[in-house]
């Protein structure tokens, strides 16, 4: 009988084993989809970028909206109306979502673009000859990772927090 209620903890322990590697696992897959997501945007505009070559696209800060622009698709467009639409594109396929209402943008709606990164912002920033961009995941994120200290993050700020 001692053997049996052995063997049950035994199995017991194991299965609670299995079950945190698995949600440790499902953590990191999501957080790699996102980079993934976040580096394929940085590759977009910087494609775009290549395909305009006479016009800046600096001037683009995290948390920009995108602005409501004429389609260039089937149209004729100056080398700055591209560039408004590209970035317009490109701020919607980061995020689609008017935070300050919850609703979708109306441009990103015309597009028919629907945003990757929850809670996404980009920048794109010219300093010399050279372009910055950025692509930010700002979903929230707490995973209790010991070597994250339980951080959470928001649009704004990151605090350390058990609580999270």
């Amino acid at each position: 009988m001692i053997e049996l209620l052995v063997s049950v903890v035994i199995m017991s322990v194991g299965v609670l084993g299995r079950a945190g590697l698995q949600m440790l696992s499902m953590q990191q897959n999501r957080s790699a989809l996102l980079q993934g997501e976040a580096t394929q945007l940085v590759n977009d505009i910087l494609d775009r970028m290549g395909a305009n070559p006479d016009t800046s696209y600096d001037g683009v800060d995290i948390g920009d909206d995108p602005v409501v622009t004429d389609s260039c698709i089937g149209n004729t467009c100056s080398e700055n109306e591209m560039k408004d639409f590209d970035v317009a594109q490109w701020l919607c396929a980061i995020n689609s979502i008017d935070e300050s209402d919850g609703s979708t943008h109306t441009v990103c709606d015309t597009f028919g673009i629907t945003g990757s990164l929850p809670l996404g912002s980009g920048s794109v920033v010219l300093t010399g000859d050279i372009y910055e961009v950025t692509v930010l995941n700002n979903a929230m994120v707490c995973y209790n990772d010991p070597r994250l200290y339980h951080r959470c993050c928001d649009r704004k700020t990151c605090v350390c927090d058990p609580a999270c």
